[in-house]
């Protein structure tokens, strides 16, 4: 089927220049021109053109050329330059399907995508100067990210208060001063097999786990089944019944602490996650570090001490980078017994040391 305006656009991962599984789900927040093209040789003329439209910063626009071709027959002869321009290499027109033109022969044929990645034009004038005109013309009128109104810049969260008292806020910030920390990651996917990857530039955090304290778990357990679970129900219409991860996380200025914008669910390992939990243990003693919903402009949260933020893990979100102090967080994700049969279903996509990391099978009803 076709992509229309109106439509969601396709998520893909798939060969850049530059990154050999860029995932196009992590580029909302901005606005997206998407351009396949047939040969970069034959519609230079178009390409020139359209690279030299005055948007292109990554911050507020990117584009990318999609090309059937090869990176080796098309790396030279596409007008790319970061930040902005980019190419996907297209070979088994995988990306073509999804956007309903894999028997589509005349191109180019652009597509205009907003922040929230949701198709608002299509283009597919074959007069490069006609169809680079008409794209001018569309972008104009494309808000910046930070320039949103209303009810389109509030991200679908849920704020809960008063989940955990001042004293086991301050039990869980001992326990992680108290016993070592290691290096936080993130999940990949990496020869059919959930990996994980550190990389300095993507996330700065340090983890300790609670897994060996069996009364601390059940008291954080219990204070989720009283307060957490039947807001997340009333909100939501979803019955929890499993969490994931007990770990305090901290982020600080001295490591410069933050979390670029990414997704919890995108890997066979991590796929039947359903909510996050962002919850504050000290939020007024740090500056920066506030969640980010890139698809939904540039407005940040920040629950109170105690209090936490619930959302889906489908959604774009950042931690921003801490500027002053240090935060520390009970991170867990949620999910259901639908979704438990599909996490042990992927046990065997773990490599073994994220299935000794992240295996707990604690059920988020148990009660003190």
């Amino acid at each position: 089927m076709a992509i229309i305006p109106g439509d969601p656009a396709p998520f893909f991962t798939a060969l850049e220049t530059d990154n050999p599984k860029y995932s196009f789900g992590s580029v909302g927040g901005r606005n997206i021109v998407l351009s396949f093209i047939d040969n970069a040789e034959e519609q230079k003329e178009f390409c020139t053109k359209l690279a030299k439209l005055p948007y292109f910063d990554d911050a507020n626009f990117c584009l990318f050329f999609v090309t059937p071709n090869s990176l080796e027959q098309e790396r030279s002869k596409l007008p790319l330059r970061i930040p902005g321009i980019r190419a996907f290499y297209d070979t088994d027109r995988n990306i073509a399907d999804l956007y309903g033109l894999k028997e589509i022969e005349h191109r180019p044929i652009t597509f205009i995508l907003s922040p929230r990645l949701q198709v608002t034009a299509m283009f597919g004038n074959p007069n490069p100067d006609e169809c680079v005109a008409l794209i001018d013309n569309a972008l104009k009128t494309m808000p910046r990210p930070n320039e949103m109104s209303g009810m389109l810049k509030h991200a679908p969260v849920l704020m809960i208060p008063f989940v955990f008292e001042p004293e086991l806020c301050q039990e869980l910030i001992t326990y992680y001063k108290t016993h070592e920390s290691y290096e936080s990651g993130f999940m990949r996917d990496v020869n059919g097999k959930t990996t994980e990857i550190h990389d300095k530039y993507h996330k700065s955090r340090r983890d300790v786990e609670l897994a060996e304290d069996e009364p601390l778990i059940k008291k954080i357990q219990n204070r989720f089944y009283r307060r957490v679970i039947p807001e997340i129900q009333k909100s939501f219409q979803f019955n929890v019944s499993r969490m994931e991860r007990y770990i305090v996380a901290c982020y600080n200025d001295k490591d410069g602490g933050y979390f670029r914008p990414h997704r919890d669910n995108t890997t066979l390992g991590t796929a039947h996650r359903r909510f996050a939990i962002s919850l504050n243990l000290n939020s007024n003693e740090y500056d920066g570090g506030d969640l980010r919903f890139p698809e939904f402009g540039n407005n940040t949260y920040r629950a109170p001490t105690g209090g936490c933020v619930v959302f889906s893990c489908s959604l774009l979100h950042e931690a921003t980078p801490i500027t002053r102090g240090t935060r520390y967080a009970f991170l867990p994700f949620l999910y259901d017994e639908a979704a438990r049969e599909l996490r042990e279903e992927n046990f065997k996509h773990l490599d073994e040391q994220v299935y000794d990391r992240i295996i707990q099978p604690p059920n988020t009803q148990a009660k003190e």
